[in-house]
């Protein structure tokens, strides 16, 4: 993602997961659950703007670790 922005990232996970052959459900709910600790939240792209790039990456890569637990 160049610009950390809503769109700019709805746009990339959504081109990722197309091109993994993923629906939006079963692709981004895990990372709404990484990122806030739940499966209800504010929106899912905006959460990850107001974060910010460096505390979203971080999110993301402490729950990556807990899997290889």
């Amino acid at each position: 993602v160049g610009e950390w922005t809503a769109e700019a990232i709805d746009a990339a996970l959504r081109a990722n997961l197309e091109a993994q052959g993923l629906n939006p459900r079963k692709g981004l709910q895990p990372l709404r659950v990484a990122l806030t600790g739940s499966a209800v939240s504010p929106p899912l792209f905006e959460s990850m703007a107001a974060l910010g790039r460096d505390s979203t990456l971080t999110r993301l890569r402490r729950a990556l670790s807990r899997l290889d637990d």
